[in-house]
């Protein structure tokens, strides 16, 4: 087994599990509720109680990873001789990932060809495909050259499709303009929205309520999950309900389905809100 430590931050929405079994790092991103400030691996807020009191226009708010906390954690492990690879949130969705490069460049001189930060063009559970396949590739000796190549650009081909409970956080955080985030709001369409080839969030597809919303992303999954890597990680707020019912659907009618259910975690919660409902999965190559 190489000496690589998997670094990645709390907006993944590791499960318990996966960090476990494959040794994953999880640098906390800090997020602020009623003006009390949470550190999401030692503060833990019920993932339920968070959204549901987001359900009541409470702001919350995220703050990056600086580059200073980012070579802390790096810099440890290269002074006991390991190697770093880090695999961010989209560069296309966050700054985070920009300051993990900015510590990564201030740390080469000193510790050359040692580290990678891979930009996942992803978000949430999207970054398990790339770090479990890191940490499997980790297992077979190979190098971080190799491991880059073999991620980098969304090599997995990984889709991460989502639709919100509520437009109003991806218009406040940006991620969405103003006037298409007003037309959703009085026409009440639920957008799927996907992560498009760049790591930016691009709307895949307008639906008329909640329930052809939900449709339209089983619809999207059929057609466009690859034909035998057949594992989904399926990701849910305050909506377990809404998740069981897409799971069951998908079962159904795949048959061969492997999915995994799990809370979005709050730190990527405050972006999102309540009533989320995101699927990641890997795609057939033409899709």
């Amino acid at each position: 087994m190489s000496n690589i430590t998997i670094f990645t931050d709390s907006c993944s929405s590791l499960t318990k599990d996966i960090i476990e079994k494959y040794d994953i790092r999880i640098i906390p991103i800090y997020f602020s509720l009623q003006d009390v400030e949470y550190n999401p691996l030692e503060h833990k807020i019920a993932t339920e109680d968070f959204y549901n009191t987001l359900e009541g226009n409470v702001v919350a708010r995220t703050s990056c990873i600086n580059p200073t906390v980012f070579y802390e954690y790096f810099e440890k492990e290269l002074s006991q001789g390991n190697q770093v690879v880090y695999v961010g949130m989209s560069s296309g969705l966050s700054a985070t990932f920009a300051n993990a490069l900015s510590a990564k460049q201030d740390l080469l001189e000193k510790y050359p060809d040692s580290i990678e930060v891979i930009d996942s063009l992803k978000g949430g559970m999207g970054m398990a495909f790339d770090i479990v396949h890191i940490a499997e590739m980790r297992e077979k000796g190979c190098s971080l050259q190799e491991i880059k190549d073999a991620t980098d650009k969304n090599a997995l081909n990984v889709e991460c499709l989502f639709t919100p409970g509520s437009i109003d956080y991806l218009k406040r955080s940006g991620r969405i303009k103003p006037p298409t985030a007003l037309l959703a709001k009085v026409m009440n369409i639920n957008p799927l929205i996907i992560a498009d080839d760049k790591g930016k969030l691009s709307i895949k597809a307008l639906c008329m309520g909640r329930k052809k919303a939900l449709v339209s992303l089983i619809n999207r999954v059929k057609n466009s999950i690859h034909d035998s890597i057949r594992k989904i990680y399926l990701c849910f707020t305050n909506n377990i309900q809404e998740a069981e019912f897409v799971s069951d659907r998908l079962k159904n009618e795949l048959g061969d389905v492997d999915i995994k259910m799990s809370p979005i975690d709050c730190s990527l919660g405050c972006h999102c809100g309540p009533r989320t409902l995101a699927l990641f999965f890997r795609r057939k190559a033409n899709v």
